[in-house]
């Protein structure tokens, strides 16, 4: 936007060049993603909507249709007002500005205007603003978002809000693309750039913050799918373990966990990289010549990842594989008969050998596990578990853990 010799905002016009070599000339960047609307992801536009704030050049989106009849040539003459006298677009014009851009677009226009001034004061509440535009989007449709004029404030906050809302599980098979006119002083063009990588590599990132933190791999399984396809896979069964607690998977799993590492895509693109790297960490918990110390290992890990219920209900099953391991010559892991016949009985008498070491840490970890089983079921006194006791008792269960181990000669 500039000043022309009689003191009025206009935008300059261009011409903007597409990837395939075609143009169009125009001050206005949205009649050239109109007009070729073919480079759009959706195919065909079935809305737009608009942001600015309240001083943008708004008639300059009508100064075309502006001879088309009395009617937008009044509207335009009172947004040509609004801008010169300094207030921005009235709230009076939005809507007839929104009826007159869908009539002649022949497609559904939003508007969304902000106050001038953006700054820390006003972010959070331009941010909220902003949220309001996801609503506004197909649940089924695709995203074209124009950053033309660089990463500034609203088209920031617009990113980030974008971010924030469609960024979620029911959205995650929507594409979204940002485009971006480059003006190129010496040709005297704008090019149009695809920059969409940005949103994809945003998403991955916080897909695997996700991962690394909650363990929760489906989302990124679904972003690296076509890059790695193993390590897709792989994810996606091991977060399906560590959501169903089906903790004696893991050794199956760290199989194939093993395997996609080998199949890492030898033309190793960078961004890959920390995903391979969250990967060996869990690989890493694998003990190969004992099956209960596997289980300890990966109960930590879950703890250490604030996941306590499954890190409780591990940490007992890593309990009772290591008396399958040393007395059941056929090591029927998960074979509930053998343990509610057998392995019990087993555990109970060793236990009452050490009681203040083993016994005692043992069994409030095994009668944790069962409130946590049941519901949050009452205790003895009739007190509901606190989560607040967790660690305490996840602590001590370990100590309990560590002594059977050594007793066991695990």
């Amino acid at each position: 936007m500039f000043k022309n010799k009689d003191g009025e905002k206009v935008y300059r016009e261009t011409t903007y060049q597409f990837a395939d070599g075609k143009e169009k000339t125009t001050n206005i960047f949205l009649d050239a993603l109109l007009s070729c609307d073919e480079r759009c992801i959706s195919g065909n536009l079935n809305k737009v909507i608009l942001v600015g704030t309240t001083t943008s050049n708004w008639g300059a989106l009508i100064e075309s249709y502006a001879t088309i009849s009395p009617d937008i040539d009044a509207l335009y003459f009172s947004l040509y007002e609004d801008d010169k006298n300094g207030k921005g677009i009235s709230d009076s014009n939005r809507k007839p500005l929104e009826e007159c851009l869908s009539r002649q677009l022949n497609v559904p226009v939003r508007l969304f205007v902000t106050e001038p001034k953006i700054d820390d004061s006003t972010a959070f509440e331009l941010f909220t603003l902003l949220n309001t535009i996801s609503p506004e989007i197909d649940k089924n449709s695709n995203v074209l978002f124009d950053i033309t004029h660089g990463f500034r404030s609203i088209p920031l906050l617009v990113y980030q809000a974008l971010q924030y809302t469609l960024g979620s599980a029911d959205s995650s098979n929507r594409k979204v693309e940002l485009v971006y006119g480059e003006y190129v002083d010496e040709d005297k063009k704008s090019y149009v750039r695809n920059l969409s990588k940005y949103w994809t590599f945003s998403q991955l990132s916080d897909a695997l913050n996700v991962f690394n933190t909650k363990l929760d791999g489906f989302r990124l399984a679904e972003l690296i799918e076509e890059a790695w396809p193993q390590g897709s896979k792989a994810i996606k069964r091991f977060s399906e373990i560590v959501q169903t607690n089906f903790s004696l998977q893991i050794i199956e799993v760290n199989k194939q966990l093993k395997n996609s590492l080998s199949a890492f895509p030898q033309a190793d693109p960078d961004w890959l990289s920390p995903v391979k790297d969250s990967i060996e960490k869990i690989v890493s918990l694998i003990d190969e010549k004992s099956v209960p110390r596997t289980l300890y290992n990966y109960s930590q890990f879950l703890y250490e990842h604030h996941l306590n219920v499954q890190a409780v209900i591990t940490l007992q099953v890593a309990v009772e594989t290591s008396i399958i391991e040393c007395h059941d010559p056929q090591k029927k892991y998960g074979d509930y008969d053998w343990w509610k016949n057998s392995g019990s009985e087993i555990l109970f008498r060793i236990k009452g050998e050490a009681w203040k070491n083993m016994g005692n840490p043992l069994t409030n970890l095994e009668f944790f596990r069962n409130q946590i089983a049941h519901g949050g079921s009452k205790n003895n006194e009739g007190n509901f578990p606190q989560a607040a006791n967790i660690p305490n008792i996840y602590k001590s269960g370990k100590r309990g853990v560590e002594a059977l181990f050594e007793h066991l000669c695990i």
